[in-house]
């Protein structure tokens, strides 16, 4: 019986992984990298209708030639794009360790593909994975002595990722303590290159790299601050708890060996120091150093996939010497069994929820059908998601259909045609757009004529509950949007009025009002209102069960009422409680904010709610305003009603 070479069966198994992910890709979603990866989809996809878009920075030149080609039969290619450059990557990475006399060098290639961050990234349409795939091509070519060839590969990583650029003087030490002068000059030949073709072609400047990076500060930066080990903090996560020992293990191994060698600076094991650990170590370090200072950066940990294979390699170093510590076949077995079993479940149960469509996806799929539907779909849209030029399928770059953003974002009607269509979300418009919903809200060039919203309230960049306004621009409106937004916010809760309840403290109802907390007000709408404060915490409550409605996901539910906040309200002070129960334990809560438009007044408040869509059977609903922080709070007009579809 022929036997097979260890290397025959490790590309065997990631050939069979290969089209076991192809299958998961075609029948999934993935919103891992948010609307990042329909920006980097619309640049590929189009790029051959806009040549322009092969040097689009932002969009990353190696990344955008290397997969526009698989663009073309829709963002799966892109997917398909990643899936192999994965497996690419696992397979140079196996390479490495056998050459390096690894233990069970096979498996590196689990030790990369199962790490939690790379393994849901390779169903993506991120440039993670591809920066991956340059970077250890260029280790790999290095330590197997190919070492012009290695300068040239990893010349063109910040083509990939603009960060890659922290490599280049890691290989340029490398080499010049490998006394590799010739291979020197070759660590400029993706910037010479790709500058040459901007100054000829499109950019007519040879500096562009330079004076066109997108990533820059100022009014323009949506980027954070944070702690200066979020990155090192985080990495148990998103590397895997067990991964993340054995790097650390493998790292002092290494150093013992440095350390043993005399602290030789040409040795071998230096090399894998400077090159492998110094690229994971001084990329955790770049990006930890910015996200600190508050430049360019908002904390993503995502990133880190593009150096996850370098851990993993390191981490198989660490595993490979615990390995040697078990003398019995049993103890061996079993080791390598955990390993397996540890690493791999976690990989694929780590970030599972995000192969699905993300909420903002769904409420802008929404926008597109309605848009369809009611004959919208022909005027010209203004947008500022990426989304939705990947949805509505219009082509991105067509300036007669689509439009991005506003050349004045302090005037946005201006040299905007009337009838054309807004569709302002409340990330990018209000972030990257710096258009406020109020303000949009107010300007009389915009009619409001749709508003959609999720089912389950979703907080976006600035703490903005998320939806989606559809406006019409038009010249002398005489409209007030806001009215118009309480209209199309009611006309959500569409179907039939099932249930209603309504306390306006006049009147006492035992067992639903305590009396105490009723009290006499002249300043309130009526003659009595409901305090809450130090003694009351929680207002009456309205239950709603199988005997008032047949509770299902067909129900949704509105409610209003008025207040007057004698303290200033901030988040997650007040909520407006909606809990869905099974014997009074909830399986389905939201709290969204009571806050106060003005201190000194009455406001008033309303909330939609949506039941989930898996009801269990004998559920009850509560509904309550629950006042966390004993805010003084005076309530009046309590109204609940049910409606179903």
């Amino acid at each position: 019986m022929a036997r097979f070479s260890e290397k025959k069966i490790v590309a065997g198994s990631l050939i069979t992984l290969g089209v076991l992910f192809s299958i998961i890709a075609a029948f999934t979603d993935c919103s891992a990298g948010g609307a990042d990866n329909y920006a980097h989809y619309n640049i590929a996809r189009w790029a051959f209708h806009y040549p322009n878009l092969f040097l689009d920075h932002w969009g990353k030149p190696l990344f955008t030639i290397l997969i526009a080609p698989f663009t073309q039969i829709g963002f799966f290619g892109a997917r398909l794009f990643n899936i192999l450059a994965g497996l690419t990557t696992a397979w140079i990475c196996y390479l490495l360790a056998s050459g390096w006399k690894l233990s069970k060098a096979w498996l590196a290639p689990v030790f990369v593909i199962f790490v939690p961050i790379y393994f849901i990234l390779m169903f993506s349409g991120m440039t993670e994975i591809l920066f991956s795939l340059v970077l250890m091509l260029a280790i790999f070519l290095f330590f197997y002595d190919r070492f012009v060839l290695s300068a040239v590969v990893i010349s063109f990583i910040f083509l990939a990722r603009s960060e890659g650029a922290i490599f280049l003087p890691i290989f340029l030490t490398a080499l010049l303590f490998k006394r590799k002068y010739v291979a020197v000059p070759f660590l400029l030949t993706g910037f010479l290159l790709f500058s040459l073709i901007g100054q000829l072609y499109y950019y007519h400047n040879f500096w562009w790299l330079i004076t066109k990076l997108p990533y820059v500060g100022g009014i323009g930066a949506n980027y954070g601050r944070g702690s200066w080990y979020h990155f090192l903090e985080k990495a148990p996560d998103y590397i895997g708890i067990l991964i993340f020992l054995f790097l650390i293990l493998g790292m002092f191994v290494w150093l013992k060996k440095w350390f043993s060698s005399g602290l030789k600076l040409r040795s071998e094991i230096f090399t894998r120091l400077l090159i492998v650990a110094g690229c994971f170590w001084g990329y955790l370090a770049a990006h930890s150093y910015i996200w600190w200072v508050g430049e360019m950066s908002l904390g993503l940990t995502r990133v880190m996939a593009g150096v996850t294979p370098v851990a993993g390699l390191i981490a198989l170093v660490g595993w490979s010497e615990m390995d040697k510590t078990i003398k019995s076949k049993i103890g061996k077995a079993i080791f390598l069994g955990l390993t397996i079993l540890f690493i791999v479940l976690p990989g694929v149960l780590k970030y599972k929820s995000e192969f699905k469509a993300d909420t903002r996806e769904v409420v802008m799929d929404e926008v597109v059908k309605w848009l369809r539907e009611s004959r919208n779909f022909d005027h010209r849209f203004v947008a500022h998601d990426p989304y939705f030029a990947f949805s509505s399928k219009v082509d991105a770059w067509d300036s007669r259909r689509i439009q991005y953003g506003f050349a004045d974002f302090t005037k946005p009607e201006l040299n905007i045609a009337d009838s054309t269509l807004l569709i302002w979300d409340a990330h990018f418009s209000q972030n990257e757009g710096h258009i406020p919903q109020k303000e949009i809200l107010d300007n009389p060039k915009f009619e409001l004529v749709a508003y959609f919203e999720p089912k389950v309230p979703l907080k976006v960049l600035g703490g903005h509950d998320y939806c989606v306004l559809v406006f019409r621009k038009m010249e002398n409106l005489n409209v007030d949007n806001n009215q118009l937004m309480i209209k199309l916010k009611d006309e959500q809760l569409k179907g039939n009025l099932v249930y209603s309840e309504f306390f306006d403290f006049e009147h006492a109802e035992p067992g639903k009002v305590p009396d105490q907390f009723v009290v006499q007000e002249s300043d309130t709408f009526s003659n009595k209102c409901y305090v809450l404060g130090k003694d009351s915490e929680f207002s009456p409550s309205v239950l709603l069960t199988d005997s008032q409605l047949k509770i299902s996901n067909e129900v949704s539910v509105g409610v209003e009422f008025d207040f007057l906040a004698e303290d200033q309200l901030g988040n997650n002070e007040v909520l407006m409680v909606f809990s869905v129960e099974k014997e009074d334990k909830p399986y389905f809560y939201q709290g969204q904010d009571v806050l106060a438009v003005d201190s000194a007044k009455w406001n008033h408040a309303r909330y939609h709610f949506y039941m989930p869509e898996e009801v269990k059977k004998d559920t009850k609903v509560k509904l309550y305003i629950w006042d966390i922080q004993k805010k003084n709070l005076k309530i009046d007009n309590f109204r609940v009603q049910a409606y179903s579809k």
